[in-house]
């Protein structure tokens, strides 16, 4: 089987979605040949059986060079290189981009989506595919689609992000870009409700301009804490585990309403999470939920849950991680996600 696989970036030091680079490597080992167009690229070293093809952007392309350079792509996969299935990851408009060249040559396109927000895109993206592949009930939530929704769990690379015997030295750890729906404020809102400020990291930075005032409100936020708060700036995927496994506690304060990926691969390592995204009601359980969640914007509340994680021993500690961490083992492996979907797209060699 040939695949198609069309995304924003493919560079696996990348910040935000170097772990799309051991997607691409797990797809390899299941198919016959994988094409990967990015709009971005940078560091790359996959199977002999993979084709990277850049759009261009980290030289400057513009948006109509890089849709020339898609449908270049598209039309130039004639015969054995002609693609068996185009699967777009994250972006509708990037199914829509394909929709003509796919449509005249009947090559059938698929969508990975984990996003509560619907909008005109995935509206029209969802009419031309054939399934949207998503994480969780709650990271697809346009109702019109719901017969071409496949649930397949989320995609976490086990080997990568896993329990380690260091010592974890960073109470408390966020990570997420830096901007208002990361909700990086109302963590620092609950550590000024405790008596002293745990020891803090803050992993991410902005992705928009947009976003700067943010930042530096954030900075003028944590110098009025009583203790350490460390802004740890982008940090590169491959070093992410590693701040992972340094931390007691990774509290997720995102407003995305879908399984946010980087609160498993820190149970994956062992740590413990706090959200206060509700889809996550379904991955910690009945038993774990009343733990491990807040309500949203209630800095109060989030301060009570840190009190009462941080103020667990060591061992009382490593023992939830251990059972959170089997948990994505079990529903969230990397090694299920990908050969389900390559079979849903039509088998595997």
């Amino acid at each position: 089987m040939r695949i198609l696989i069309v995304t924003q970036v493919l560079d696996r030091t990348d910040a935000v979605l170097g772990f799309f680079h051991t997607w691409c490597k797990v797809f390899a080992e299941h198919v016959d040949s994988l094409v990967v167009v990015a709009q971005r690229v940078g560091e790359v070293e996959l199977p002999d059986n993979v084709e990277v093809v850049s759009l261009g952007k980290e030289s400057g392309a513009g948006k109509l060079a890089m849709l020339a350079r898609l449908n270049a792509c598209l039309l130039g996969s004639v015969g054995s290189r002609r693609p068996d299935a185009v699967w777009a990851h994250m972006v509708p408009k990037f199914v829509l981009y394909a929709a003509p060249v796919c449509t005249a040559r009947r090559i059938p396109q698929y969508l990975w989506y984990t996003h509560k927000g619907v909008d005109r895109n995935l509206r029209l993206a969802v009419g031309l595919v054939r399934q949207v592949f998503t994480a969780s009930e709650e990271s697809f939530r346009y109702s019109g689609g719901f017969h071409k929704r496949l649930v397949t769990g989320h995609g976490i690379d086990g080997e990568h992000f896993h329990p380690g015997p260091e010592q974890r030295p960073v109470d408390v750890l966020t990570v997420a870009r830096l901007a208002p729906s990361k909700g990086q404020d109302e963590l620092l809102a609950a550590l000024s409700l405790l008596p002293s400020c745990p020891v803090t990291e803050i992993a991410g930075d902005i992705l928009l301009d947009s976003d700067r005032p943010f930042r530096d409100a954030l900075h003028e936020q944590a110098a009025t804490l009583k203790g350490p708060v460390t802004f740890l700036g982008a940090v590169p995927y491959g070093e992410v585990a590693n701040v992972m496994r340094r931390a007691k506690v990774m509290v997720n304060v995102s407003h995305t309403g879908s399984v946010d990926k980087v609160v498993l691969e820190a149970m994956a390592c062992g740590t413990i999470p706090l959200s206060c995204n509700e889809s996550f009601e379904r991955v910690f359980g009945p038993e774990l939920s009343p733990r491990l969640m807040f309500p949203a914007n209630d800095p109060g509340a989030l301060s009570a849950r840190l009190t009462e994680i941080l103020a667990l021993s060591d061992e009382a500690l490593s023992a939830l991680g251990r059972q959170l961490a089997q948990r994505v083992a079990e529903q969230h492996d990397l090694g299920a996600l990908i050969p389900r979907m390559v079979a849903a797209m039509g088998g595997e060699r």
